[in-house]
């Protein structure tokens, strides 16, 4: 029968390698609720998640359905809607545990593979939702690089992981002319990385629209750039 105990443990065996992704050190083991927390208004009065949503996750879980949509649906909005609030609210917009139900479900909801949704960077991938959530966030570490209080993700990041046609022609600008301001070799390492990711895409490389799916690798590829920024340390970051 498949509804034994080893059938519904292998389940959740693969649903955890679904989660995994880089993020903090020492990050714990994420939960149902950790999950379920990530769809719901922190400043809400009601923090509590659907409950059919509680139910739909357990069982997409025990049985490997499709997780349910409406928890990706959910937890981009919340992330959406905080990358226009406050600026420590935005800080947090994008954490590991969004992206851990992100992967998850480019994982078991798409034709994706992980081989191509990996735990952190894959610098191999040449898919253009992932390549250009990679150069949103060079440029916006660019600017950061300059130290200016001008938020290139509150600003354009929800517009540009859904319309590139219409917004990166600003930050890729933007982007330059804070460029052209580093010098020396952390000018040159920026320099060698937005080379990198523009030779891998196509000619035509700014897409008018990009389906949810797309929407998702390319907040993937952001998140996974950003990490690796994080983490490197044969590079100037």
């Amino acid at each position: 029968m498949s509804n034994t105990v080893g059938y519904f443990f292998k389940n959740v065996e693969d649903h955890f390698s679904n989660l995994e992704i880089i993020g903090p050190p020492g990050q714990k083991t994420l939960t149902i609720r950790d999950l379920l927390s990530e769809t719901v208004n922190k400043n809400s009065k009601d923090k509590n998640p659907k409950e059919d949503l509680s139910i739909g996750l357990v069982k997409a879980i025990l049985n490997k359905y499709n997780y349910p949509m409406e928890l990706v649906y959910a937890t981009v909005s919340r992330m959406r809607a905080e990358i226009h609030g406050d600026d420590k609210t935005a800080q947090y917009a994008i954490n590991h545990r969004r992206m851990a139900i992100i992967k998850a479900y480019l994982i078991r909801n798409t034709n994706y593979t992980k081989e191509k949704i990996t735990v952190a960077l894959n610098r191999e991938w040449d898919n253009t939702a992932y390549l250009l959530g990679r150069l949103f966030a060079t440029y916006e570490k660019i600017q950061e690089d300059n130290r200016d209080n001008i938020n290139i993700k509150s600003n354009y990041f929800a517009s540009a992981s859904v319309t590139p046609a219409s917004i990166f022609p600003n930050v890729v600008k933007s982007g330059e002319l804070y460029l052209q301001k580093l010098s020396g070799g952390l000018k040159v390492t920026r320099e060698k990385l937005l080379g990198e990711i523009i030779s891998m895409l196509p000619a035509d490389y700014l897409p008018k629209n990009l389906s949810f799916e797309e929407q998702n690798v390319f907040i993937l590829g952001y998140y996974h750039q950003r990490q690796d920024f994080f983490t490197k340390k044969d590079e100037v970051n």
